[in-house]
């Protein structure tokens, strides 16, 4: 019988494959809530990410619980594909795919969880004959207020 802690695959000379060596803050989902990290879960089928409520996660299954090597559906009503999950040690890192087998999907190859969020809403607009330059990097109400003063005469 095969050990289960070795890979049951062989590499090209017969070796048996090595066992994936995990950061310590994607072993468990008290890791990644200690160590804040943001984690998706990522659909092949309609190319979605959904954040994953690792606080909720946490008290369902508890702390020492892990997502590796886990799937899930896909939520979107018309999906249901299965999907992985991924994640990243914080927004700007790169994604890191939590499975032993398999590669990144090409559309997140690379991409970190700010690449995937919404682009902050715009500021107010400006009025007629304010500088827009001055007017977003005003930093304050009353800055644009004094702004608008000046345009108005």
């Amino acid at each position: 019988m095969a050990d289960r802690r070795w890979g049951t695959g062989k590499l090209g000379d017969g070796r048996p494959t090595m066992p994936r060596i995990w950061p310590h803050w994607a072993r468990s989902i008290g890791g990644m809530l200690a160590g804040g990290a943001a984690v998706r879960f990522a659909c092949g089928g309609c190319r979605r990410l959904f954040d994953v409520d690792l606080t909720a996660l946490a008290v369902l299954r508890g702390a020492e619980w892990s997502l590796i090597d886990r799937r899930a559906r896909c939520k979107a009503s018309k999906c249901r594909a299965r999907g992985l999950f991924v994640a990243a040690a914080g927004r700007h890192e790169p994604f890191l795919l939590l499975a032993t087998k398999g590669a990144m999907p090409s559309w997140l190859a690379g991409t970190c969880p700010a690449d995937h969020e919404p682009p902050p809403p715009p500021g107010p607009p400006v009025p007629i004959g304010v500088d827009k330059e001055r007017w977003y990097r005003a930093s304050s109400d009353a800055e644009r207020k004094r702004l608008v003063r000046e345009a108005r005469g």
